[in-house]
């Protein structure tokens, strides 16, 4: 249930939007004192001062149990937060981001630590609207009235952050009706007048600006007997002074970050269409609609290449895949977060929430004039959160769709070239002598076309790669095999795409045509030249690629990329023959490829055996986990893909071992709910194959997906089924794994007494068992729950223990780990100095073995190191890389942890 906890306004508490009775004055005096100060210890004493103020009445202890049992009630309806006694105090424990104070310094944080001015001023902006109206509004007493002034300081900064942040944006027109209000609240702040006097001088309003220094000069002298600071007589004289460097930072239109060049190369061979193209200057936003293969696509980047200097702040380009007969259409929070990186955001940056995200680009293209495509958009849905909400960018939207739901848009309409323009892009491709030379054989094929560019630009390919064939023979070929490609709704009967198709393809080598069809079965917009290999089963595909580019049947996206336009590939899977064999090498190259890739991340996991590839499936191989990562960074989604085609075909073994090599990638990656949709389909195939071996690997893999992706009672349920299920048999390996797949699991519930238990049965299934690295693992699983739990001599054996294990063994990610608990375990003792030497060579343990995961871990803990020895600087240095690191790896709960470090009480 979602939980809302509020004091910047009124004291509020709601739960799933229903508001929630917190009882009397004082006793919501009690909640907003445990609110402030939510997930720290409140010693009673403070509690009731607090409350009552230093001359509380008798029996007031008494008084305050009452409450804190009537909050605890109340407050009861949500699992989200818990009200407890501790020794000396009372606790209210929630996620911070419940508590919209607390929301409010994270986002602060996260801005400040940011140099992005616009991403900034947004985070910002984001933090200010939690403001409801005065702090702990309602409540007089000396505590709250205090905190009031403090929460009161701490708006004000960020206000005054936020305007600064603007102010190098470039958007000082926006900003002198709030300054000003600002400035009558707050007379006496010279870091406004500042703020105030440049916007107003930006604004050409120098006359202003000079005044309002005389203002806040005389209001000084009068009431505090001082003159205005070094800083704001600086400004006052280069005012005078018309200083060249005062001028705004950045002029309207203006990059503030990186140009993105995301658009694709021009088409070559263009023609005609002069109406549309003249239709598109001077639209902010136009949508070219048409049907399949009118050249929809190769209009807009044509135009956008005509005069590029017309978008000096870059273009945007994304592919929507609206209607992609293989793949879904793009969701909109992913083309945005794309976006966002061609922008030059960081990910630590971009705020929660895709309405956020929504607000965040919008603001970034505010004021810019750049070109937005959005190319192959299937609807209005997909693309509104897409558009600028300003008219100096220019969008421009291709779809088979008119998008007249769209407000304010220009329609250009696609339909088939004429015949003139049609003559005009033959002759460009073949030559004008060509077609002089058979005028009747060019009105024929100009006929069979009808204009549509797609079906021209393949006969015109065939008759170039074939320049000893009379035009005649393949009007023949044409004519004598028109037949329709069903269910494409192209838009126009006149056009018989299956007859250029089937034409196209006769020309083709058997080999080429082979791969053809192949291509038009595998799943994914764009297929690797090594993944073609595999398909073909020879290493002799580059030729065929080759041809089959030639023939302008395939695409080069990228040197050894290569995709299909969608209504070839429709035709393409039409003529596939028996394709089990081939798609047999595909699944096999991507399932050996990634866990080629698996290997190289996590290598001292427990292997599984997989079955010999196919013959002729050569996988990819890699000899650095940077090389293995950037790999899967671009073929995750053709692997998964590969997973579906294993389950079609009941490829069992393939679906669950695809599982297993994709689980490392996606747990570093952050992929969570993809790990859980692969587990799933693993755990299908495992029940299938009525492998108990593989089924309980498949049950402690959910569960810890599950887990990890919040879903703890699923995660639960399924491993202690999985745990009954390995007790029957007598594999003490697996029971010993499935022991310590339930720490992890209670772990993430935060029982670490749970945890502890099954950490303890899994060291004595480890011990009997001849793998000394296991027995390190039971061991460091122990050592953890127990530092967890505070018994830290107990503890320290384990990790020392595990640490010998892991050296003697040459295992350096386990020895990284174990580092790290002899750290936390002398940051307990407030032995800082020794913890920070733990930590720092746990790290670069992690660094060589591209253990991000922990390594995000281990940098938080030199902050605390940091920090307890006093140096702080470096504690938030430390804190902001690990922030950055969690937030990479969408790890939201330990990034919030050290947003909340950031924003504690230590003095930076």
């Amino acid at each position: 249930m979602a939980l809302e906890l509020a004091v910047l306004g009124d004291l509020e508490a709601r739960v799933d939007g229903e508001p929630v009775d917190t009882g009397s004055p004082r006793q919501r005096t009690v909640l907003a004192a445990l609110l402030v100060d939510a997930n720290r210890v409140v010693p009673q004493d403070q509690l009731i001062t607090r409350v009552w103020g230093a001359n509380p009445p008798t029996g007031v202890r008494s008084t305050l149990h009452t409450y804190i049992s009537r909050l605890r009630a109340a407050l009861a309806a949500s699992a989200e937060v818990s009200l407890t006694r501790r020794p000396g105090g009372y606790t209210l424990a929630t996620d911070s981001a419940n508590i919209d104070l607390h929301a409010f310094r994270a986002r602060v944080a996260k801005a400040r630590a940011k140099s992005d001015p616009a991403g900034r001023a947004v985070l910002l902006r984001h933090a200010l609207e939690l403001w409801r109206g005065d702090a702990l509004a309602g409540f007089d007493t000396e505590w709250a009235s205090s905190v009031r002034i403090t929460l009161h300081k701490e708006r004000l900064a960020a206000q005054i952050d936020r305007v600064e942040a603007l102010l190098e944006c470039g958007r000082h027109a926006d900003l002198v009706a709030e300054l000003t209000e600002l400035t009558a609240e707050h007379p006496l702040d010279e870091r406004l007048c500042e703020q105030l006097m440049l916007a107003l001088y930006r604004n050409d309003r120098r006359a202003d600006a000079l005044q309002e220094y005389q203002r806040i000069r005389r209001a000084l002298a009068d009431q505090l007997g001082m003159d205005p600071g070094g800083k704001l007589q600086e400004l006052h004289g280069r005012i005078l002074a018309a200083a060249p460097d005062l001028a705004a930072h950045h002029r309207r239109g203006s990059p503030r970050g990186p140009v993105p060049h995301q658009l694709p190369s021009a088409p070559g061979g263009f023609t005609g269409r002069h109406a549309e193209l003249a239709t598109l200057d001077g639209s902010p936003l136009t949508v070219v609609s048409g049907a399949g293969g009118t050249g929809k696509t190769s209009l807009a980047l044509h135009w956008a290449h005509l005069a590029p200097q017309r978008f000096p702040d870059g273009q945007l380009y994304a592919d929507l895949r609206g209607f992609d007969p293989a793949e879904e259409p793009a969701p909109p929070p992913v083309v945005l977060r794309g976006f966002l990186d061609a922008l030059g955001v960081q990910p630590d940056t971009v705020p929660d929430g895709f309405q956020a995200q929504v607000e965040l680009y919008r603001d970034l293209v505010a004021d810019r004039e750049m070109l937005i495509v959005l190319d192959n958009a299937r609807d209005v849905d997909q693309i509104a959160p897409l558009l600028p909400g300003c008219d100096e960018c220019t969008v421009v939207v291709t779809s088979r769709n008119h998008m007249t739901a769209l407000p304010s848009t220009r329609l250009v309409r696609l339909d088939p070239l004429d015949e003139e323009d049609s003559y005009t892009l033959l002759a460009l491709r073949l030559g004008e002598a060509r077609l002089t030379a058979e005028p009747d054989a060019v009105t024929e094929l100009l006929t069979l076309c009808a204009g549509l560019p797609l079906a021209l630009g393949i006969v015109a390919a065939r008759a170039a790669t074939s320049p000893w064939l009379r035009l005649s023979e393949l009007t023949d070929q044409l004519r004598d095999d028109r037949s329709r490609l069903d269910g494409l709704g192209i838009g126009d009967s006149r056009v018989d795409l299956r007859a250029v198709f089937s034409w196209s393809l006769r020309a083709l080598s058997p080999a080429a045509a082979e791969l053809f069809g192949l291509l038009g079965l595998v799943p994914g917009s764009e297929i690797g030249r090594t993944a073609v290999a595999a398909l073909t089963g020879s290493p002799a595909s580059a030729g065929l690629l080759s041809e089959l580019e030639n023939a302008n049947l395939v695409i080069r996206s990228t040197p050894d990329r290569f995709r299909m336009h969608d209504l070839i590939r429709l035709y393409a899977k039409e003529t596939a023959s028996d394709s089990s064999e081939g798609l047999r090498r595909w699944v096999d190259f991507h399932t050996h490829s990634a866990y080629n890739v698996e290997q190289v991340l996590f290598p001292r996991r427990a292997g599984i055996e997989l079955e010999a590839p196919a013959p002729g499936c050569v996988p990819d191989t890699f000899d650095s986990i940077e090389a293995a990562m950037a790999w899967m960074d671009v073929e995750h989604h053709n692997v998964k893909a590969a997973q579906s085609v294993a389950m079609n075909f009941l490829w069992h073994n393939r679906v669950w071992q695809i599982a297993r090599a994709m689980d490392t990638f996606y747990w570093r990656r952050g992929h969570l709910l993809d790990r859980v949709a692969m587990w799933s389909a693993g755990l299908d195939a495992a029940e299938a194959l009525d492998d108990m071996e593989v089924r309980l690997l498949c049950f402690r893999s959910l569960a810890d997906a599950y887990a990890r992706a919040g879903e703890h009672d699923k995660g639960l349920t399924i491993v202690e089924h999985a745990l009954a299920l390995a007790e029957r048999g007598e594999d003490t390996a697996v029971l010993g794994h499935i022991h310590y797949s339930l720490v992890s699991a209670w772990d993430q519930r935060g029982d670490h007494a749970r945890g502890l238990e099954h950490a303890k049965a899994a060291l004595l299934a480890y011990q009997g068992l001849d793998n000394p690295t296991w027995h390190a693992q039971g061991k460091i699983a122990v050592g953890w729950c127990l530092i967890k739990l505070g018994r830290h001599d107990q503890a320290r054996q384990h990790c020392e223990d595990a640490l010998a294990l892991y050296r003697a063994h040459g295992d350096r990610s386990g020895e990284a780990g174990a580092l790290e608990g002899l750290g936390m375990l002398a940051y307990g003792c407030r032995r800082y100095d020794k913890a920070l030497a733990y930590f720092q060579r746990a790290r670069e343990l992690c660094e060589q073995t591209g253990n991000q995961y922990v390594e995000a871990e281990v940098v938080e803990h030199i902050g605390e190191a940091y920090a307890g020895l006093g140096r702080h600087r470096e504690a938030r240095s430390s804190w902001e890389r690990a922030a950055e690191a969690f937030i990479e790896q969408n790890r939201t709960r330990e990034a919030r942890r050290v947003l909340a470090l950031l924003r504690g009480p230590v003095p930076f």
